[in-house]
């Protein structure tokens, strides 16, 4: 009997081990206060790098050490026109929404994992456990998709910025292709002028 409790609390420290956690990152969303700001008539556009310990809050997830650079992006159209801004308009290359969603739903998937290995060897104990746990994933699995929907811009995807409006998304881009000096370019939608920032 004291073997079983031993090896339950090890199973339930490798579980917590295996990135069961997950933040909400719609708080990822609020303007940041920090990073580079540039104004072009009457809007201003603020990009601000995310660091890994900042990953970690808004992700549970150390993204930078896995591969993807999160950029917060901050627009304010202060203007009386409606302008377009598309994915590959942006001089970074972007990762989409499921590229990103991988890294997130193995996190789930690891958690999964270890409670198959408890029911394995330990099944009356964990079996149900591992039951209420799958519907526990799969609530997480659908609930980051909802959250990449809000807050992740596609490669090929278009976002209407109306006149005078607030946008605020985040840029994924895989760190080994990042680089400081980027351009990102809206055009008005009922012409064809443009609008460049630079960082």
């Amino acid at each position: 009997m004291r073997k079983a409790a031993h090896f339950t609390v090890f199973l339930t420290g490798l579980m917590l081990l295996s990135g069961c956690g997950y933040h909400k990152p719609q708080a990822v969303l609020a303007p940041p206060t920090e990073g580079q700001d540039q104004t072009t008539g009457k809007v201003m556009m603020r990009v601000k790098p995310l660091r890994d310990f900042e990953c970690s809050y808004y992700f549970d997830n150390r993204l930078i050490s896995r591969g993807i650079q999160p950029l917060q992006l901050y627009i304010q159209n202060d203007s009386d026109t409606y302008y377009v801004l598309s994915g590959s308009d942006i001089s970074l290359p972007i990762l989409g929404k499921r590229e990103v969603g991988a890294v997130f739903y193995r996190n789930i998937l690891g958690r999964s994992l270890v409670w198959l290995l408890g029911v394995a060897l330990l099944w009356q104990v964990f079996l149900p456990l591992f039951f209420v746990d799958g519907l526990f994933c799969l609530q997480a699995n659908k609930e980051i998709g909802s959250d990449l929907n809000s807050i992740c811009i596609n490669p090929k995807e278009k976002l209407v910025l109306a006149p005078r409006t607030r946008t605020h998304k985040v840029l994924f881009v895989p760190v080994d292709e990042y680089h400081y000096h980027f351009t990102i370019t809206l055009h008005e939608q009922d012409t064809d002028n443009v609008v460049t920032f630079s960082f």
